[in-house]
Formats: C-alpha cells, structure tokens, sequence
C-alpha cells in the first residue's frame, strides 16, 4: 500500500499478502525483524512520513535502531523489553503502551511475548 506525495486521503484493508518481512542492515548483513506493512510512506511536502503496521513472532533479543526518523509507536499486542543501548536504560511495553525515540538510536529488543504494534517514522528529509 502506497501513497503518491499527491494524494490527499486512502482508504482500503491490510490483506494477507500486504505483510513483507521488514530487512535491514547491520554491520554489513541483512537483517530480518518481523514482518510489516506500510499503510503511508511520504508527507505531503515529500518527506518521510511511514505509518503501519509490524509484527514479530519470533521471541528473544534483536538489535535495531530506526534510521530513517524519529519513531513512535503503540503497542497492539504483546510484550517487549526494549534497552536504550546508549545509557542502557531499559523499559517494557505491552498493550496500550506508547514509546518514542530519536532517529538512529541504537536500541536492543528482547521480544517476550509475539507483539504487533502500529508505528509512525517521521522525518524532514525524503526517505532514504
């Protein structure tokens, strides 16, 4: 599901096939992290602006850092450990909770529980 920088307003459903599995790079390897589905990728002036939905059914700890915004998220389903691997500062999230964080920040997720959640990655730039 696309959006054109043009388009002002979608509607529509998330179907089975929709869901493609969310791949990216690290030291050099593709990495997989669950699956997703892209609901809006630019703003209206073209930058970066991804709305969705993810999910991951594969349990234990994966690094991932979002480099191409700001993220935002809330958690749908789930339970996950996330450590800010910066100060190392760790915080759980399940259902109806919120989480944001800076463009790049390296993060650890140690997923408890399969979780889906919807998330918003937003930036001033156009997408990488």
């Amino acid at each position: 599901m696309n959006m054109e920088a043009a388009q002002r307003f979608f509607t529509g459903n998330i179907l089975m096939d929709d869901w493609v599995p969310l791949r990216y790079e690290k030291d050099g390897e593709t990495v997989e992290f669950g699956e997703m589905v892209v609901m809006r990728e630019l703003g209206s002036a073209g930058n970066t602006y991804s709305v969705g939905l993810w999910r991951c059914s594969v349990l234990g700890k994966t690094f991932f850092s979002s480099d191409d915004g700001d993220e935002t998220f809330v958690v749908l389903e789930g339970e996950v450990e996330i450590e800010d691997l910066t100060d190392g500062t760790k915080h759980v999230y399940g259902p109806g909770d919120i989480c944001s964080w800076s463009k790049g920040t390296p993060t650890m997720w140690d997923i408890r529980k399969p979780m889906k959640k919807v998330f918003v990655i937003a930036d001033a730039g156009p997408p990488a």
